[in-house]
């Protein structure tokens, strides 16, 4: 041998890994990377995929540190109260009024969402964003997929 170093790694060693040092040289590359994974699930054509963004940020909320939230994950969730699915701005509204506002007590962005969501024109997201959830208070017994799919075509009147 050339003498010395045998036992240490080389980088072109490393690229016998899967994926390689070369594509994410740091623990703040891959934690971009995801993270940038993340937020594409909000601007998804499919609406389950934005939903899906919005269940995300319900949990990572209580996950990591308020400032990385706020950072990284609140303007694509506040830009979902103009999605034009009635579902997935009932997420958001929950997501907000359960979920970012307790842990991110006076938060500006979701407070400002919130009420833009309580004049939503679908009469579930602006009762959910308000929490003017009259059937609940009332004692009525109301199933929350009852509440959902009320309105969708079925029959009755």
């Amino acid at each position: 041998g050339d003498g010395g170093g045998d036992d240490a790694p080389t980088l072109k060693e490393s690229g016998d890994v899967p994926g390689g040092v070369e594509k994410y040289t740091t623990a703040a590359a891959a934690r971009a990377s995801l993270v940038k994974s993340i937020i594409e699930l909000s601007k998804s054509p499919t609406f389950g995929t934005r939903q899906l963004y919005v269940r995300a940020c319900g949990h990572l909320v209580h996950q990591i540190p308020p400032e990385a939230f706020r950072e990284h994950f609140m303007e694509p969730l506040c830009s979902l109260v103009d999605d034009n699915v009635s579902n997935v701005r009932l997420g958001v509204a929950q997501v907000l009024r359960h979920n970012v506002l307790v842990a991110l007590r006076d938060d500006a962005a979701a407070a400002a969402a919130l009420d833009k969501l309580k004049k939503d024109k679908h009469a579930d997201v602006a009762a959910y964003a308000g929490g003017d959830v009259a059937p609940l208070r009332e004692g009525a017994p109301v199933h929350v997929m009852a509440t959902c799919v009320r309105g969708g075509g079925g029959s009755g009147g």
